[in-house]
């Protein structure tokens, strides 16, 4: 599969590249990229079955796939400002996902290959359940990065076959193991967080040259004059009833306006805050990475406890 793992691999850094500029001048990125995206990766997911010759019952896995993929992109949602509703076309569109998916697993029950290989592919649907999951706790900062992590998943089902990519290889005898508990999207996840992991020492180093070493805040952001606050920052700085407090990590939504006039109140004349990050830089540049390098995690824990 090395022709289509080489197109997703082009596909998909060139989208998420588009989708990285898009963040970088507006902090949005447009759903009709990850509607594109999604669909050529849903177009390969096609292919990489019928090529592979499975069992027809294994491809059900694709409506699940589907349903989850299109649902954060065109659907109207089951819960909104106003509370939850229960859209019809949704409703059938999930019962349609569930249904497939047990009459596989109970179809496939005595295949053992042809059931493995339909548990490996399921794992894409689960990832992208896992990721709306981390959004609507909070683990992602915008609607972008889910919506980025549910198309990945989509666009690379498994662990891509570019020999002799990716440097970092995995041994063989784990492959079936980290289809199944570290999809190819984690590590796609797992570079991007590793990028921002570096984030806190270049934060310490721009405030050690200011003079500003107030920790942890020093590591999290950086002072700013509150009659220059940037546009895409977070405000670590806040009265919240009437009292001063750091907050080290801000939700997402802020009245700026509110926050300011507070901390005038105070009689402030700077303030902490932490940058809006554009994720999707990372995430590109971690999609690549996925594919060049592979995962550096499992490498590390073969070097310590290398395989007999």
């Amino acid at each position: 599969m090395s022709d289509l793992d080489l197109l997703r691999l082009v596909a998909g850094a060139a989208f998420l590249g588009a989708a990285a500029v898009m963040d970088l001048r507006t902090r949005r990125v447009k759903d009709a990229l990850w509607i594109a995206m999604g669909t050529l990766g849903l177009a390969l997911f096609v292919a990489d079955l019928w090529l592979r010759g499975v069992d027809p019952v294994v491809g059900l896995v694709l409506l699940p796939t589907a349903v989850l993929l299109y649902d954060p992109l065109l659907g109207q949602g089951f819960r909104t400002e106003e509370g939850w509703r229960f859209p019809p076309g949704p409703i059938v569109a999930y019962a349609l996902a569930i249904g497939a998916t047990g009459f596989a697993i109970w179809d496939l029950r005595e295949d053992a290959a042809s059931f493995a290989t339909f548990l490996r592919y399921l794992t894409v649907p689960v990832m992208m359940l896992v990721y709306r999951g981390m959004y609507e706790a909070h683990m992602f900062k915008g609607g972008a990065d889910a919506k980025a992590m549910i198309v990945i998943s989509a666009l690379v089902p498994q662990y891509p076959s570019l020999p002799p990519l990716p440097l970092l290889a995995v041994d063989p005898r784990l492959q079936g193991f980290l289809g199944l508990l570290f999809p190819f999207s984690l590590v796609v996840l797992l570079d991007a967080a590793l990028l921002f992991a570096v984030a806190p020492i270049g934060f310490l180093l721009y405030n050690a040259a200011r003079g500003h070493l107030e920790f942890p805040m020093a590591l999290l952001g950086y002072k700013v004059p509150l009659d220059k606050v940037p546009r895409y920052v977070w405000f670590m700085d806040q009265v919240v009833k009437g009292e001063h407090v750091i907050v080290y990590f801000p939700a997402k939504s802020q009245d700026r306006k509110a926050i300011l006039a507070g901390l005038r109140r105070e009689g402030l004349k700077e303030a902490w805050v932490t940058p809006q990050l554009p994720f999707m830089v990372a995430l590109s540049i971690g999609y690549v990475l996925a594919f060049l390098v592979g995962n550096p995690l499992i490498a590390l824990l073969q070097a310590a406890i290398p395989l007999r």
